[in-house]
């Protein structure tokens, strides 16, 4: 990649990163579908906006329409988890190849890098399949916004696709072949309201009873199993009242759908019980991301994709599985070979220290577009 290429993207990357977009921020996903599209557009690739009432926007980006051969997919979310504000003033930085920023590796990285692919590919008189590159804007909570219609529009994609690589962020010399699923529960717990001191006895503290039902949930959790982690509690009101409500927001991780549903009813029965009298507990499901079943067609991909690299004189790849979800559950379970973190390599994700190795655009870049070529 010529100096000029790679700093246009560079730029580029810098760009969308400044405009922050938190999953539940509409108004800045479309922004920022905004700049792609106008970017995209100057690339002479074709684009298609996919408009909803509370997700953030969805864009498909084409190198052309497909005429005879399927299509290879790109895709790449918008949304992160940052709030925003969350890097300060200077929300994007950088130090030597290290960009830092909200996104900047998870996944808006990945945008960049697509479209540089693209670019490259788009010129390439040889190569036989048009390339898509479709972003989602919902990815970091599970579809929740798009609901249905975004997976639908998702899987519909893929099914017309010969191929799928996401560009979540990589580690160095290996791929994804597999995800653990997803469900996110909020447990709410009701107790009965009292003054702290003249009273305490006559309540039924809903954090007391949370507490109770933490330490039961974190103890189902098996190290090559089923794990669950209560990650956010909010409840009471002020110090000297006895709390009467609570909720526990659960993220749950597991290996198959049959996980999922052994998982859903243990929360369940969870919820017909109590320790503290005078409380009860109720458990709602948030949102469901299926895993990313490992199959032959992804492993025959990642078999393609090390082909790319030998040839480029590049060690072996290794197929992982990971234990975050991603949107390419969705294109395994529409039946096409996918391949996931094939983006640019990074660190941090999800923290305030997210940073993406800028240096490693060029080989990963034609790595994507070499293994394109075979397929």
């Amino acid at each position: 990649m010529n100096t000029e290429i790679k700093n246009k993207y560079i730029d580029f990357l810098t760009s969308i990163c400044k405009i922050e977009t938190p999953s539940d921020n509409k108004a800045n996903i479309d922004k920022m579908v905004d700049f792609i599209q106008k970017f995209a557009i100057e690339q002479n690739l074709q684009t298609e906006r996919f408009s909803f009432s509370e997700a953030g926007d969805f864009l498909l980006i084409k190198t052309r329409e497909c005429e005879n051969e399927k299509p290879i997919l790109l895709m790449a979310h918008m949304d992160t988890v940052h709030k925003i504000g969350a890097f300060g003033d200077e929300v994007v930085s950088s130090v030597d190849n290290w960009l830092y920023g909200p996104g900047v590796m998870d996944c808006k990285g990945g945008i960049a890098l697509g479209l540089c692919v693209m670019e490259r590919l788009k010129a390439d008189s040889n190569l036989k399949r048009p390339v898509y590159f479709l972003l989602t804007s919902d990815e970091e909570v599970s579809s929740r916004f798009s609901g249905q219609t975004g997976k639908d529009l998702i899987i519909d994609t893929a099914k017309r696709a010969a191929a799928v690589f996401n560009l979540e962020p990589s580690r160095p010399r290996s791929v994804t072949v597999g995800r653990k699923g997803i469900l996110k529960m909020r447990a709410e717990i009701f107790g009965v309201a009292a003054h702290a001191g003249n009273a305490y006895f006559d309540g039924a503290s809903a954090i007391k009873e949370a507490a109770h039902m933490v330490l039961e949930i974190e103890g189902l959790s098996q190290r090559e199993g089923i794990t669950y982690n209560c990650g956010v509690i909010n409840g009471g009101t002020v110090p000297n009242t006895v709390a009467d409500k609570c909720s526990i927001d659960i993220d749950i991780r597991v290996s198959s759908m049959e996980e999922m549903q052994k998982a859903e009813q243990t929360m369940c029965d969870l919820s017909q019980r109590n320790v503290v009298e005078n409380t009860h507990r109720t458990v709602t499901v948030m949102s469901k991301r299926p895993p990313m079943m490992v199959n032959d067609k992804n492993l025959q991909l990642l078999e393609k994709w090390n082909i790319a690299a030998k040839n480029l004189g590049m060690d072996e790849f290794k197929g992982i599985i990971k234990g975050g979800g991603s949107d390419a559950a969705y294109t395994v379970m529409a039946g096409t070979p996918t391949l996931c973190s094939c983006g640019p390599i990074g660190y941090g994700e999800h923290t305030r220290n997210e940073k993406v190795d800028l240096s490693t655009f060029d080989d990963i870049a034609e790595l994507i577009s070499n293994t394109i070529k075979l397929i």
